[in-house]
């Protein structure tokens, strides 16, 4: 089977490179069935339905991103009808970008109102199921409850929504959905959209760096702490480190800076490492997609503030270009106070 999916992941991917512009919306439509054809008349023997599966929402995605076909007609051969096959990385695939901030706007049927009144007035995971009803596609209760949720985070960090509404949604959905699947994907993402909420514990993160292995936050407690993720090519974060080079000496005794670098290559960190001697600790954390993904790293600089006892104050935390002084002097106040 592994060979299978090896061999048509390679030959899909030679073919959306060749032609993805030719087939783009529809201008050479035939040109995807035809590739489909050939796909199924080679594997024709093969009766295993996972396989089988691979191939058919690989192609729908392939429709679904070169326009070929309409949203409704993906919809009708794809969705509608059809189980949902959570362990078929194709079909997550398809199902992902095809539902893409539906609720916020891809359903014509849905409005801001019905969710403003679901979510916001009510917090109600039940009456939530039951609006998505008007949308046709969303007949099946099953796609209806797993575009709820996957809806659930984008309107999570949507500024017109409540997010202690969503985790109440969310937490309803865990407790009481009917499918085994959901109420575990519910859990999943309360925990991936609470995980850097202010007060929880700071995800461990272990660097080793020149044979000496760093622990985030332990290795830096009885301080604050804050961190930067940084390249050494992002002109931006070379210009908050100089700032930081003003402020260093004031804060360090309550403080730790530290930086953590995703340079892809060691040579370009050393290098700049070397050349700008920073007086605070700079780690090599090199192209760990696994840390970089937990810690959402996405844009640069990417900056936590964690307290002494290891839990977030801020993430994202302010850039030292952003009044930092005043920020950082309101932070050791507040301990003042607290021990008062």
């Amino acid at each position: 089977l592994l060979t299978f999916v090896v061999c048509i992941f390679n030959s899909f991917n030679a073919f959306v490179t060749d032609n993805f512009s030719l087939m783009w919306k529809g201008r050479l439509k035939n040109l995807g069935e035809a590739f489909e054809q050939e796909v199924d008349s080679v594997f024709s023997n093969t009766s295993n339905t996972f396989f089988k599966d691979f191939i058919d929402y690989k192609f729908a995605k392939l429709y679904l991103s070169t326009k070929t076909k309409t949203r409704s007609e993906l919809a009708s051969q794809y969705l509608i009808n059809k189980p949902v096959l959570y362990q078929n990385p194709a079909y997550m695939d398809f199902f992902n970008a095809y539902f893409e901030k539906y609720l916020l706007g891809g359903s014509n049927k849905v409005n801001f109102n019905d969710l403003d009144y679901c979510v916001n007035r009510i917090g109600d995971f039940r009456i939530l199921i039951d609006t998505l009803g008007k949308d046709t596609i969303l007949v099946n209760e099953v796609l209806r409850e797993m575009v709820l949720l996957k809806s659930m985070g984008e309107i999570y960090s949507h500024q017109a929504y409540q997010k202690e509404k969503v985790l109440q949604i969310l937490n309803q959905a865990k407790e009481s959905s009917k499918f085994s699947e959901h109420r575990v994907i519910a859990d999943n993402y309360i925990q991936l959209l609470t995980v850097f909420e202010k007060g929880n514990p700071l995800l461990p993160l272990t660097i080793v760096d020149e044979g000496a292995q760093i622990q985030l936050p332990d290795s830096f407690s009885g301080k604050n702490i804050y961190v930067m993720f940084f390249t050494s090519w992002c002109s931006s974060c070379e210009l908050e480190f100089e700032i930081l080079r003003n402020l260093y000496s004031r804060f360090e005794k309550d403080i730790a800076f530290v930086g953590i670098s995703t340079d892809k290559h060691r040579s370009s960190f050393e290098a700049f490492k070397k050349e700008k001697a920073y007086p605070w600790p700079v780690y090599y954390l090199g192209n760990n997609m696994r840390a970089i993904e937990q810690y959402r790293i996405t844009t640069y600089p990417t900056i936590i503030m964690v307290n002494r006892q290891g839990r977030i104050l801020d993430y994202p935390a302010p850039k030292l270009s952003d009044d930092i002084e005043n920020y950082f002097r309101m932070i050791l106040e507040l301990e003042k106070r607290s021990k008062q």
